[in-house]
């Protein structure tokens, strides 16, 4: 239950940003990939702010928040059951 709440939580991250739940677990996991999502969420929060970029509620916006909060609730959740659709339906919530 712990798992699936988390994954609901990272998941309305997840509607806000795109790589940021996802930088902040592997970078919890350790290793490179963490620091390079890192690195993509700020760059995200910088480009978030300039005039041209598109809108998150867009197809292609709300469809990468989709999926940024299905992969962080199943990498969160270690692969329960259920805990990757609470992600994404949370990326819809949280846009």
């Amino acid at each position: 239950m712990t798992a699936l709440v988390l994954a609901f939580g990272l998941g309305i991250v997840a509607g806000l940003r795109t790589f940021t739940p996802i930088a902040a677990v592997l970078l919890a996991r350790g290793g490179i990939w963490g620091i390079v999502f890192a690195v993509a969420a700020a760059g995200e929060y910088v480009v978030d702010v300039l005039p041209n970029t598109p809108s998150r509620t867009g197809a292609m916006g709300l469809s990468a928040r989709i999926v940024s909060g299905a992969f962080a609730g199943w990498m969160i959740a270690g692969m329960h059951a259920g805990s990757g659709l609470f992600g994404a339906i949370a990326g819809i919530v949280g846009r």
